[in-house]
Protein backbone atom coordinates (compact mmCIF):
# COMPACT_ATOMS: atom_id res chain seq x y z
CA UNK A 1 0.00 0.00 0.00
CA UNK A 2 3.22 2.42 0.56
CA UNK A 3 4.38 1.63 -2.48
CA UNK A 4 1.26 2.35 -4.38
CA UNK A 5 1.00 5.59 -2.82
CA UNK A 6 4.64 6.62 -2.94
CA UNK A 7 4.30 6.14 -6.94
CA UNK A 8 1.15 7.94 -6.91
CA UNK A 9 2.86 10.98 -4.57
CA UNK A 10 5.80 10.96 -6.94
CA UNK A 11 3.31 10.97 -10.29
CA UNK A 12 1.62 13.93 -8.52
CA UNK A 13 5.43 15.48 -8.45
CA UNK A 14 6.14 14.54 -11.52
CA UNK A 15 2.88 16.67 -12.88
CA UNK A 16 3.65 19.71 -10.93
CA UNK A 17 7.27 19.77 -12.26
CA UNK A 18 6.14 19.37 -15.70
CA UNK A 19 3.83 22.13 -15.29
CA UNK A 20 1.48 19.98 -17.91
CA UNK A 21 -1.35 22.29 -19.10
CA UNK A 22 -3.77 22.75 -22.01
CA UNK A 23 -3.60 26.37 -23.53
CA UNK A 24 -6.74 27.19 -23.92
CA UNK A 25 -8.08 30.97 -25.95
CA UNK A 26 -10.69 32.32 -24.92
CA UNK A 27 -12.46 35.81 -26.12
CA UNK A 28 -10.82 38.46 -24.10
CA UNK A 29 -13.02 41.28 -25.73
CA UNK A 30 -15.99 41.14 -27.69
CA UNK A 31 -17.95 44.26 -29.23
CA UNK A 32 -20.71 42.43 -30.12
CA UNK A 33 -22.37 38.65 -30.56
CA UNK A 34 -22.67 37.84 -34.24
CA UNK A 35 -25.50 38.74 -36.49
CA UNK A 36 -25.28 36.88 -39.80
CA UNK A 37 -25.05 39.52 -42.84
CA UNK A 38 -27.81 38.32 -44.57
CA UNK A 39 -29.89 40.46 -42.15
CA UNK A 40 -27.70 42.98 -40.57
CA UNK A 41 -28.72 45.30 -43.57
CA UNK A 42 -25.17 46.18 -45.11
CA UNK A 43 -21.58 47.02 -43.63
CA UNK A 44 -19.30 49.79 -43.64
CA UNK A 45 -16.51 49.82 -45.39
CA UNK A 46 -12.68 49.46 -44.69
CA UNK A 47 -10.07 50.53 -47.13
CA UNK A 48 -6.85 53.01 -47.11
CA UNK A 49 -8.63 55.79 -46.55
CA UNK A 50 -11.05 54.22 -43.53
CA UNK A 51 -9.65 52.11 -40.68
CA UNK A 52 -12.84 50.82 -38.16
CA UNK A 53 -12.48 49.75 -34.85
CA UNK A 54 -13.22 49.43 -31.29
CA UNK A 55 -11.56 50.52 -28.32
CA UNK A 56 -10.78 48.26 -24.89
CA UNK A 57 -8.82 48.23 -21.84
CA UNK A 58 -6.71 45.97 -20.25
CA UNK A 59 -6.57 45.46 -16.82
CA UNK A 60 -3.52 42.65 -16.29
CA UNK A 61 -1.28 41.66 -19.06
CA UNK A 62 -3.46 39.74 -21.46
CA UNK A 63 -1.52 37.27 -24.23
CA UNK A 64 -3.13 37.97 -27.22
CA UNK A 65 -3.71 35.22 -29.62
CA UNK A 66 -5.90 35.78 -32.52
CA UNK A 67 -8.18 39.12 -33.32
CA UNK A 68 -11.06 39.18 -35.45
CA UNK A 69 -14.82 40.56 -36.71
CA UNK A 70 -17.84 39.86 -38.36
CA UNK A 71 -16.81 40.39 -42.21
CA UNK A 72 -18.63 41.28 -45.62
CA UNK A 73 -18.88 38.46 -48.07
CA UNK A 74 -18.51 41.48 -50.85
CA UNK A 75 -14.66 42.52 -50.20
CA UNK A 76 -12.31 42.77 -53.35
CA UNK A 77 -10.39 39.27 -52.26
CA UNK A 78 -7.33 41.46 -51.50
CA UNK A 79 -5.74 41.41 -48.38
CA UNK A 80 -6.48 44.04 -45.51
CA UNK A 81 -4.42 44.48 -42.21
CA UNK A 82 -5.71 43.96 -38.15
CA UNK A 83 -4.00 45.74 -35.47
CA UNK A 84 -3.68 46.35 -32.17
CA UNK A 85 -2.92 50.07 -31.54
CA UNK A 86 -1.86 51.45 -28.08
CA UNK A 87 -4.14 54.70 -27.68
CA UNK A 88 -2.93 57.07 -24.89
CA UNK A 89 -5.26 58.07 -21.41
CA UNK A 90 -8.18 59.90 -23.53
CA UNK A 91 -8.40 56.98 -25.77
CA UNK A 92 -6.80 59.08 -28.50
CA UNK A 93 -3.31 58.50 -30.38
CA UNK A 94 -0.07 60.23 -30.22
CA UNK A 95 0.93 60.89 -33.92
CA UNK A 96 0.64 58.73 -36.74
CA UNK A 97 -1.85 55.39 -36.54
CA UNK A 98 1.17 53.56 -37.66
CA UNK A 99 3.35 54.42 -35.23
CA UNK A 100 1.74 53.35 -32.28
CA UNK A 101 0.86 49.71 -33.26
CA UNK A 102 1.58 47.52 -30.90
CA UNK A 103 0.77 44.04 -33.31
CA UNK A 104 -0.47 43.62 -36.46
CA UNK A 105 -1.39 40.73 -39.28
CA UNK A 106 -2.23 40.14 -42.72
CA UNK A 107 -5.10 38.50 -44.35
CA UNK A 108 -7.70 38.23 -46.74
CA UNK A 109 -11.54 38.10 -45.68
CA UNK A 110 -13.51 35.91 -46.47
CA UNK A 111 -16.48 36.83 -45.01
CA UNK A 112 -18.27 36.01 -41.77
CA UNK A 113 -17.21 35.53 -38.53
CA UNK A 114 -13.25 35.12 -39.14
CA UNK A 115 -10.25 35.64 -36.71
CA UNK A 116 -6.31 36.18 -37.79
CA UNK A 117 -3.86 34.84 -35.45
CA UNK A 118 -1.38 37.37 -33.52
CA UNK A 119 0.33 37.10 -30.56
CA UNK A 120 1.48 39.82 -28.34
CA UNK A 121 1.17 40.65 -24.52
CA UNK A 122 -0.63 43.72 -23.57
CA UNK A 123 0.65 45.52 -20.63
CA UNK A 124 -2.08 47.33 -18.79
CA UNK A 125 -3.32 50.38 -20.61
CA UNK A 126 -5.64 51.55 -23.81
CA UNK A 127 -6.18 49.91 -26.96
CA UNK A 128 -7.80 49.60 -29.95
CA UNK A 129 -8.27 46.73 -32.29
CA UNK A 130 -8.16 48.48 -36.04
CA UNK A 131 -8.72 46.89 -39.66
CA UNK A 132 -7.83 48.94 -42.90
CA UNK A 133 -5.69 48.46 -45.56
CA UNK A 134 -2.87 50.13 -46.94
CA UNK A 135 -0.67 49.71 -44.54
CA UNK A 136 1.68 46.55 -44.11
CA UNK A 137 1.82 45.92 -47.87
CA UNK A 138 -2.33 45.94 -48.42
CA UNK A 139 -4.08 46.54 -50.60
CA UNK A 140 -7.52 45.38 -50.56
CA UNK A 141 -11.11 47.04 -49.05
CA UNK A 142 -13.86 45.45 -47.29
CA UNK A 143 -16.09 45.89 -44.60
CA UNK A 144 -17.44 45.36 -40.96
CA UNK A 145 -20.92 44.00 -41.10
CA UNK A 146 -23.42 46.52 -39.64
CA UNK A 147 -26.58 45.73 -37.00
CA UNK A 148 -24.70 43.48 -34.82
CA UNK A 149 -26.10 42.36 -31.39
CA UNK A 150 -23.52 44.81 -28.28
CA UNK A 151 -22.10 43.20 -25.91
CA UNK A 152 -21.93 46.38 -22.79
CA UNK A 153 -21.13 49.53 -24.17
CA UNK A 154 -18.82 49.12 -26.76
CA UNK A 155 -16.42 52.43 -27.88
CA UNK A 156 -16.24 52.33 -31.60
CA UNK A 157 -13.96 54.54 -33.32
CA UNK A 158 -12.37 55.34 -36.60
CA UNK A 159 -9.06 56.29 -38.56
CA UNK A 160 -9.11 57.93 -41.58
CA UNK A 161 -5.67 59.22 -41.46
CA UNK A 162 -5.43 62.38 -39.79
CA UNK A 163 -6.58 60.99 -36.33
CA UNK A 164 -9.39 59.12 -34.17
CA UNK A 165 -12.78 59.71 -33.95
CA UNK A 166 -15.55 58.42 -32.23
CA UNK A 167 -17.81 56.18 -34.68
CA UNK A 168 -21.12 56.11 -33.73
CA UNK A 169 -23.02 55.11 -36.62
CA UNK A 170 -23.61 51.49 -35.86
CA UNK A 171 -22.84 48.80 -34.04
CA UNK A 172 -20.13 46.66 -34.97
CA UNK A 173 -18.29 42.97 -34.38
CA UNK A 174 -14.98 42.90 -33.33
CA UNK A 175 -13.17 40.47 -31.03
CA UNK A 176 -9.59 40.22 -29.16
CA UNK A 177 -8.89 36.29 -28.05
CA UNK A 178 -6.82 36.01 -24.92
CA UNK A 179 -4.95 32.60 -24.24
CA UNK A 180 -4.95 31.13 -20.61
CA UNK A 181 -3.30 28.18 -19.36
CA UNK A 182 -5.51 25.47 -17.39
CA UNK A 183 -4.90 21.97 -15.73
CA UNK A 184 -5.66 19.39 -18.51
CA UNK A 185 -8.48 16.83 -16.78
CA UNK A 186 -5.82 13.99 -16.74
CA UNK A 187 -3.39 15.99 -15.14
CA UNK A 188 -5.68 17.42 -12.72
CA UNK A 189 -6.70 13.85 -11.73
CA UNK A 190 -3.28 12.76 -11.05
CA UNK A 191 -2.29 15.95 -9.35
CA UNK A 192 -5.33 15.75 -7.03
CA UNK A 193 -4.43 11.80 -6.28
CA UNK A 194 -1.55 12.58 -5.79
CA UNK A 195 -2.40 15.18 -3.07
CA UNK A 196 -4.43 12.75 -1.65
CA UNK A 197 -1.48 10.13 -1.09
CA UNK A 198 1.16 12.61 -0.14
CA UNK A 199 -1.81 13.33 2.91
CA UNK A 200 -1.67 9.78 3.50
CA UNK A 201 1.45 9.55 3.66
CA UNK A 202 2.06 12.31 6.20
CA UNK A 203 -0.50 11.24 8.53
CA UNK A 204 0.91 7.35 8.22
CA UNK A 205 3.89 9.13 9.34
CA UNK A 206 2.30 10.98 12.40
Amino acid sequence: MQALLRTAAAAAALTLAAGAHAVVAAPFYESASFVDESVANGDYYIDATRFLGAGFTVSQAEAVSAIGGNFTQYGDGNNIFGAIVKLDGNGGLQGQLSANVVAEAVFTPTGGDQSVALNTVLQPGQYAVVFGSGLFGTTGSSGLVAGQAAIGSPSFLQYDGSGVSAFTGDTLRVTVNAVSAVPEPASALLFATGAMALGLLRRRRA
